[in-house]
């Protein structure tokens, strides 16, 4: 018999507390392993903005990468439609059979609430809890409140001790976005994906889209997840960010900004042969090289596959790596946020950054321009797409 301990949350961000959790429960010896589950879309959090999936999934994948007997994975992510613990549990069990004993890792401090979960009944006559009695908590209290669960719904709950980390997400966002000594508040893996691609800065952008949006993008997210590598899913996540805030300001429309931002690059990683197929498909034959076909086949699968009608989103994405004559203001902030997104490295991108703040044709022509030396030093000519933009920018 496997004992496995299920660990899910938001993670949003994933912090020291979430790591100790998770460790103190493998030293309890009462499991063998622990499979740890980045939330998708929470049945209870939607009215809050919670930061897109491949964020949380890649701060708590580099966390516990080092970490033995875990697992991260992407089961709720995937899943269509919003995560109760009970759907958890019971594919976790359709993947073991019969060979598989669950515990639930949390806090103790849900105990309160466990009576108001959905479907708490069902949930327990499938599994165990394991709950962390932290150096604060009331140990006698939490024990009785245990036995009495345990009764009432005919199961096992069992405690084990873990230090106390008292951390609150919210507060750590906002140390976070304020740059107040955050750094030592999380595990060095979540560190270093939220230092290199910067989106809690950009997180006031995100919450101006209403709930219903937020939602819509993070079906979007799960749609386009199989197509595309965990690096690439980071980078479409950071430029519909970047979107968000540069639509923003230049009073562009934000859900068209964001869509557009987040599909892409969603044909980037399809096999040769498939992505030059529906680059074929959109007719534009001058976009049909390795490095370009993207853009258009990007479009043709926003449409086909991922139901994106708006004329102006598709259009965005097929021209969002060249550019093109008469740009409107969402082809220019989809075209920008690709190349000056905060995830990005190269060289000389502050200037365009600052531009783009203001002058969205400031910082067309500054970038167009960095694009047309890097392909002279490269030894390439520069396309008629981006000449014809240059031309209509001046």
């Amino acid at each position: 018999m496997i004992r496995i301990g299920i660990c899910g949350g938001t993670f949003d961000p994933f912090h020291n507390g979430h790591l100790t959790l998770i460790t103190s429960a493998l030293d309890s010896g009462r499991i063998d392993s622990i499979l740890v589950i980045p939330a998708g879309t929470p049945p209870h959090k939607m009215s809050e903005p919670v930061m897109p999936a491949i964020y949380r999934y890649e701060m708590t994948r580099k966390s516990l990468r080092d970490v033995a007997h875990t697992e991260v994975t992407e089961l709720e992510i995937l899943k269509e439609g919003r995560s109760y613990t009970l759907d958890t549990v019971m594919m976790v069990k359709a993947k073991y059979h019969d060979d598989v004993e669950i515990s639930l890792v949390y806090g103790s401090d849900i105990i309160n609430d466990l009576e108001k979960w959905h479907e708490p009944a069902a949930l327990l006559a499938e599994c165990k809890m394991l709950l962390a009695v932290r150096g604060g908590d009331d140990h006698e209290r939490v024990k009785q409140e245990a036995d009495r669960l345990s009764k009432k719904f005919n199961t096992i709950i069992d405690l084990f001790a873990a230090p106390q980390i008292e951390l609150s997400s919210t507060e750590l966002r906002e140390k976070i976005i304020s740059g107040t000594k955050w750094q030592k508040l999380v595990p060095k893996g979540a560190e270093s994906v939220i230092s290199h691609n910067g989106f809690y800065s950009l997180l006031k952008y995100y919450q101006k889209l209403t709930e219903n949006d937020r939602i819509k993008l993070a079906s979007l997210e799960r749609e386009i997840w199989p197509y595309l590598n965990h690096k690439r899913m980071i980078h479409s996540a950071n430029v519909m960010l970047y979107s968000l805030m540069l639509a923003d300001l230049h009073d562009v429309d934000l859900m068209q900004a964001a869509t557009a931002g987040l599909l892409h690059d969603c044909a980037k990683c399809l096999p040769h042969d498939e992505l030059i197929g529906y680059a074929q498909t959109a007719g534009d034959d001058l976009l049909l090289e390795d490095d370009l076909a993207h853009g258009p086949a990007g479009a043709v699968m926003a449409r086909d596959l991922f139901g994106v009608t708006d004329p102006a989103v598709l259009r965005s994405i097929h021209y969002h790596t060249t550019g093109c004559s008469d740009m409107t203001r969402l082809d220019k902030i989809i075209f920008l946020a690709d190349k000056i997104e905060l995830g990005r490295t190269y060289d000389d991108l502050d200037p365009i950054r600052e531009a783009a703040v203001s002058n969205l044709n400031r910082a067309m022509l500054l970038c167009l321009s960095e694009v047309e030396a890097y392909l002279r030093r490269s030894s390439k000519l520069s396309h008629p797409y981006a000449l014809a933009a240059v031309d209509s920018l001046r």
